[in-house]
């Protein structure tokens, strides 16, 4: 009995040391994120950039608050880095949809136009 105590308080202490995500990693963890999105945001639909955003928020919001006291000034100017890349990805994202948006009325005036010039009750 008096050896079970100390192999259960071991395997408890190892396991909880397992579970906590440690500052590191955390950062770790927000550069990769970054860093595959800014890989990949040329193809990302809307769902893809909704999936986005939810994993930048638990990066940025709740799971940051855990670390936020313990940072370094190098670690938090990092941290506000990575956030300034992605915020650029999205508004970049943002104008090419609108530029795509544009060319796509462009090119539905111009078929409109020349349907109204085809028919012949506007020429009279």
């Amino acid at each position: 009995m008096k050896l079970y105590f100390p192999l259960v308080l071991l395997f408890l202490m190892i396991l909880h040391s397992c579970s906590m995500e440690s500052k590191k990693t955390y950062i770790s963890k927000f550069d990769e994120f970054v860093s595959k999105t800014s890989s990949n945001c040329k193809d990302f639909n809307e769902k893809d950039w909704a999936k986005a955003d939810s994993t930048f928020a638990l990066l940025e919001n709740d799971n940051l608050k855990k670390w936020a006291n313990g940072l370094t000034p190098d670690e938090s100017k990092h941290i506000n880095e990575l956030k300034g890349k992605y915020y650029a990805l999205k508004v970049k994202a943002g104008i090419k949809g609108i530029k795509k948006g544009l060319n796509d009325l462009i090119e539905q005036s111009e078929s409109f136009v020349k349907e109204l010039g085809l028919d012949s009750t506007f020429n009279k």
